[in-house]
């Protein structure tokens, strides 16, 4: 996290490794560093007596305030294994762990303190691979009660091993670009290719599990056990996010500031604009008036055209069924196409309008559509279909 402190305090039978690590813009900075030595006879709580005196005058020393600090533990009193699952316990895998612990390690789950970290997820197989750590409630209650006596609190415990493999992660990141594709070490392989720190600024190999331990605030670890019980770890300190934010809202108030005189100038062409183009409209919306009289003309004329250029002349068929047509009938509806014509009306006699329409030159195969019914006023209804003689070409 940016602008945080974190110490790595890497706890073994005869000595005790410090590191205070500064987040910034650029990475993490080694700020300071120490190594005390403890007598190995001495009884663990006499030393770990003494790991928090020196631990409080290093903080002193050094002026770190409200820093995370990770506590290491010697890699003997830790036990790790492999395991695999089903797939659907993922969702309850702690709880899982806890009912069976018996099955993979030989104690039981009231005696011991465990975390875990999923290290594969096979989908397709419907399997799950986990990595379990557990350490001895005996063994690790000397350490918790360390972490009473420290003002700020302690922020996790782990395994110096464990905190060596990210150490040896991180070294390795740094020095292949932070495009590297990073895979979760574990404890065992800490060291296998060769300790190399070079790029992170560790001046003794000896302080690389203490630094391992204090990235935590401030890297993604490829490994993330913590062994502290939750709810003694304290709380993920803010003041990093709030200084972010801070330095984020001035960036953007500056750049306010400097684009404030741009900005008018840019609204007031703007506005210049939105004046051109309301003039513009303007003219653009009587040419589109324009141009749909236009069309609205064309089309008509298209019709005209369409109609002269049927295969019968409608105007003739027209005055040949008004000259035929009886005075006491009325044609309701005409309609004509290429399957034929079809009048709708009234007459005195609608049977007598077969033969008359019969006996035109223009008309042939002329029928009754429908039955005659008559109307209150006694007429006849009637609907006809006709065929059209083209004429002689």
């Amino acid at each position: 996290m940016l602008f945080q402190d974190s110490v790595g305090v890497d706890i073994r039978r005869d000595r005790v490794s410090m590191a205070l690590l500064n987040g910034a813009f650029r990475g993490v900075r080694l700020a300071a560093h120490d190594v005390y030595n403890l007598d190995g006879d001495r009884p663990i709580r006499e030393n770990l007596s003494a790991v928090a005196v020196r631990l409080r005058e290093f903080k002193r020393e050094n002026r770190v305030g409200k820093a995370d600090i990770f506590m290491g533990i010697p890699e003997h009193l830790v036990m790790s294994r492999e395991i695999e699952f089903p797939l659907a316990v993922k969702e309850n895998l702690r709880a899982t762990l806890g009912y069976e612990m018996e099955k993979y390690i030989p104690l039981p789950a009231d005696a011991v303190y465990f975390d875990y970290q999923i290290t594969e997820e096979d989908r397709a197989g419907n399997r799950l691979r986990v990595l379990l750590t557990v350490v001895r409630r005996t063994d690790l209650t000397p350490y918790i009660d360390l972490c009473k006596t420290l003002n700020g609190g302690v922020s996790g415990i782990e395994a110096a091993s464990t905190a060596l493999a990210n150490c040896l992660a991180y070294a390795s990141e740094r020095r292949a670009g932070a495009g590297r594709k990073r895979g979760i070490a574990k404890p065992d392989d800490a060291g296998s290719d060769g300790q190399d720190f070079s790029g992170i600024g560790l001046p003794v190999p000896e302080l690389a599990p203490a630094f391992g331990l204090a990235l935590r605030s401030h890297w993604t670890a490829p490994m993330q056990v913590n062994l502290f019980p939750h709810e003694m770890r304290k709380r993920p300190g803010r003041i990093g996010y709030y200084v972010m934010f801070g330095l984020i809202a001035l960036v953007i108030l500056g750049g306010l500031a400097w684009g404030g005189g741009h900005v008018m100038r840019q609204r007031m062409a703007v506005k210049d604009l939105d004046t051109e183009i309301k003039r513009l409209s303007a003219e653009v919306a009587e040419i589109d008036r324009l141009r749909s009289r236009i069309e609205t003309a064309e089309t008509r004329i298209e019709d005209l055209r369409q109609l002269s250029r049927g295969q019968e002349p409608v105007l003739d068929i027209l005055r040949e069924l008004t000259q035929l047509m009886p005075e006491n009938t009325w044609i309701q509806d005409f309609s004509l196409s290429e399957k034929g014509g079809r009048i709708n009306g009234f007459a005195e006699s609608a049977s007598e309008l077969i033969p008359l329409l019969e006996g035109s030159p223009l008309f042939r195969d002329v029928v009754f559509l429908a039955a005659i019914t008559r109307n209150k006023d006694g007429k006849e209804r009637f609907s006809i279909g006709l065929q059209t003689v083209p004429p002689p070409e």
